[in-house]
């Protein structure tokens, strides 16, 4: 897929947050204050949160497709993780906020209990966000988006925790008790706080240069041990920046051959290379001559 393109799908998924995420923070946050239901009200605020983080998102998107330059020559695709990164760390605030707010509630003395309006309306939040999970979700595999994937995560945190707020709610009045609906609350951000501990493990390891797919390794391996004239392949290192690969390699060839030669298995390998993984950004291949590296 071109940039382009790429750019395109990932503004188009940045916007559906943006709106979605408005029109649904309203209605919870103004719903919830009339009804009675601070559980409700708390998922309004994560809407909220998720509106800022989709803001953030489409800004970063719009960063990372910045051509390369002299400060940054492996262009500027980085940002994406690290606007995953700032999204996780939304999420932590935000559920300590649910977590005060809900713990509040929880020892005051007056427990009211939630109206019906609330639980349809935590109901048909719990429902779009899925579908805006399930969007996105396709949308980061499709594209490779790191930042894109991380937003999507949110909206299923968001989901679960309307699909909880409603049967919280439901609880509080089945039973008439408006202790239901603080516990519930506090199940929230819990739900959250995993999310953004999962969302920043993730990011962090790409961007310390791990690789989250350990098992293109294995695929590059397969590819080199097939290339007519290469010989022990390795020292193969690999980092991921936004959704692209740049790979470091070293290969050994027959000692005898020509300069042309060797950069004709070189530019063999990388071709095939790209082949097997479309997304490859560069590859620099190191030729040694064979017997040279006995221990690898």
């Amino acid at each position: 897929m071109d940039d382009k393109k790429r750019k395109k799908l990932s503004a188009r998924g940045a916007w559906i947050g943006i709106w979605g995420n408005a029109a649904l923070a309203m209605l919870k946050i103004i719903v919830g204050l009339g009804g009675n239901s601070i559980a409700l009200v708390a998922d309004g605020v994560h809407s909220s949160s998720d509106m800022l983080t989709s803001i953030m998102t489409l800004i970063m998107i719009k960063v990372s497709y910045k051509p390369p330059d002299e400060e940054h020559p492996y262009g500027h695709a980085r940002i994406e993780t690290i606007g995953a990164e700032l999204i996780s760390m939304i999420l932590f605030i935000t559920a300590l906020g649910l977590f005060y707010s809900s713990i509040k509630k929880l020892f005051s003395i007056n427990k009211s209990i939630p109206t019906k309006i609330t639980f349809i309306i935590a109901i048909i939040s719990a429902l779009v966000k899925l579908w805006m999970y399930a969007y996105k979700n396709h949308l980061a595999n499709e594209i490779d988006s790191e930042i894109i994937k991380a937003d999507a995560l949110d909206h299923l945190s968001d989901s679960l925790t309307s699909f909880a707020v409603s049967f919280g709610i439901l609880l509080a009045i089945w039973y008439n008790n408006g202790i239901f609906d603080p516990i519930f609350a506090l199940m929230v951000a819990g739900i959250i706080i995993i999310l953004a501990f999962k969302i920043f493990r993730h990011t962090a390891n790409e961007l310390m240069d791990g690789l989250n797919d350990t098992k293109i390794y294995n695929r590059m391996a397969r590819v080199l041990m097939n290339c007519e004239g290469v010989y022990n392949p390795h020292k193969i290192r690999i980092r991921k920046i936004g959704a692209m690969y740049f790979v470091d390699l070293h290969i050994e060839v027959e000692p005898d051959i020509s300069v042309k030669s060797g950069h004709d298995i070189s530019t063999r390998v990388e071709n095939r290379l790209r082949e097997v993984i479309p997304n490859i950004a560069d590859v620099t291949i190191h030729i040694e001559p064979m017997g040279s590296n006995p221990d690898n």
